[in-house]
């Protein structure tokens, strides 16, 4: 049961930090709902402060994540989800689904076509550190250097380099399980291709 309306927006930015999401979506979690002491609240309170504690705790940690991930999904209004804002891997908060959003004024806008692959004037082609298009597409790095590349190329329906295949893969081993989620519901939504024609 939530108490409190659920406006669509970001609830953590910028990290993939399994204690860092924890705290963040637990917080979430406890402003929209009467169960403040629920069982999974308190699992995330402790693990946090084990955490606090030097405890290296990974593996308990995902699977509280994944659980505080599955409740606020399940108490998103009609026409959201709880999940990461497409095109950037670490944007996590309530959204409008597709369809919600195709029936809005202005249309599809989740789904539009981001501006990653750009680049920035004067940049040459070669300003990995500072140009996400330089970072996303110079294939002389062993990876892109940018966080979630791979939902930057499914977004924009872009085949990925053949030689990033491996590292596609080290994405979707990461054992941030929000983050691997993510991936995963943006391959099966768009599909991922890869420049040599072959899967993955």
């Amino acid at each position: 049961m939530t108490t409190s309306k659920i406006q669509a927006g970001t609830v953590s930015h910028g990290t993939l930090r399994t204690g860092d999401l924890i705290g963040a979506f637990a917080s979430e979690l406890s402003r929209h709902t009467i169960y403040t002491d629920a069982p999974l609240l308190k699992d995330a309170a402790a693990w946090l402060d084990q955490e606090a504690a030097g405890c290296e705790c990974d593996e308990r940690g995902c699977e509280i994540l994944d659980e505080l991930f599955d409740a606020l999904n399940d108490i998103a209004p009609e026409g959201m989800h709880f999940g990461a804002l497409e095109g950037d891997g670490s944007d996590f908060g309530f959204w409008y689904t597709h369809e919600y959003e195709c029936e809005r004024p202005g249309g599809c806008g989740a789904m539009r076509r981001t501006s990653e692959f750009d680049h920035y004037q004067g940049c040459g082609g070669r300003d990995v550190d500072n140009c996400s298009a330089c970072a996303l597409t110079n294939e002389r790095q062993r990876a892109p250097n940018y966080s979630a590349w791979p939902l930057a190329y499914m977004m924009n329906e872009r085949a990925i380099p053949a030689k990033w295949r491996d590292a596609f893969h080290r994405e979707l081993a990461s054992e941030n399980a929000a983050y691997v989620a993510n991936l995963r519901q943006h391959m099966a939504h768009f599909g991922v291709r890869f420049s040599d024609g072959c899967g993955l």
